[in-house]
């Protein structure tokens, strides 16, 4: 059985503009019982916005699985002392609030923030020995804290990500795979990358944007049947963005029918490291 009702993908990339100002994500939901696709341009990634949104489509707030083209967690040994005491999913959602309250956006803004969770400016340290979790390393991602060059930079779009989600006073959200059950009454948010649900749920190597029909197409195959007419497909085909978001609304369904969406491996439950750094969704363990 299927632990959600629908799945929103937020995309991340171009999500700030050259001035530093905030643009419109990209997203896009599917809803399980009717198996309607939307597409949408948010204006941001905070509560009032997926909850009106969620409301909009007659979604169960509670019964919505979120996934963010962006970074949730830190390397373990670059967690700020402030956090120590801090466990499960109060953990990144206290890194969320300390983002929130940094004036500005873009990458001057993050890459200041980011630097001051470590010991030397990131700047001077060569792109292979910067930090990364075990589930970078698995998945062959970049670390959050590298800069240069810009197109591999996933820095700047988890700031912005960060501080859309805290601009609520409160946490709204369990975070996976921090929080291992529900801790308040609200969605799940989850670190999606849309590259890798392409390859391990859809078998496309590479994005493939203009490729997202196959994608429709597919789906019944692992239990997720998906209304979304051909001029829908063609304008998703269109903007390499809004089929990255519509890969990881799909992406998610697909997990969620096989209980690979909240479990993606054997002995997650008891995984320490996931629980203290974060993972990917759709990624299996090292053993795997």
């Amino acid at each position: 059985m299927s632990a959600f009702s629908a799945y929103v993908g937020i995309d991340q990339t171009g999500a700030v503009r050259a001035n530093g100002t905030p643009r419109p994500l990209r997203a896009a939901m599917f809803v399980r019982e009717t198996g309607r696709l939307v597409t949408a341009d948010l204006p941001s990634a905070s509560q009032d916005v997926l909850s009106a949104w969620a409301r909009d489509e007659g979604v169960p707030w509670s019964r919505l699985a979120i996934l963010i083209d962006a970074v949730i967690g830190l390397p373990a040994a670059c967690w700020p002392s402030w956090t120590e005491a801090l466990s499960g999913g109060d953990r990144p959602w206290s890194l969320f609030v300390r983002a929130s309250g940094v004036p500005g956006w873009g990458r001057g803004p993050g890459t200041s923030w980011f630097s001051s969770l470590l010991e030397r400016d990131p700047l001077t340290i060569p792109s292979a020995e910067l930090p990364r979790r075990a589930c970078e390393e698995l998945a062959g991602a970049n670390s959050v804290f590298l800069t240069r060059p810009f197109q591999k930079n996933v820095q700047t779009g988890t700031f912005r990500l960060w501080k859309d989600l805290a601009s609520s006073p409160e946490r709204w959200a369990n975070v996976w795979a921090f929080d291992r059950r529900a801790v308040v009454r609200g969605p799940w948010l989850f670190e999606g990358y849309p590259s890798l649900l392409w390859w391990r749920v859809f078998g496309h190597r590479r994005r493939a944007p203009a490729r997202f029909r196959e994608v429709v197409a597919k789906a019944p195959s692992l239990g997720v049947a998906v209304r979304a007419g051909r001029a829908l497909v063609s304008a998703i085909e269109a903007s390499p963005d809004v089929a990255d978001a519509a890969v990881l609304a799909l992406g998610a369904a697909c997990l969620d029918v096989e209980g690979r969406l909240l479990t993606p491996f054997r002995f997650f439950e008891r995984d320490a490291i996931s629980a203290g750094e974060g993972w990917i969704v759709g990624l299996p363990g090292d053993r795997e």
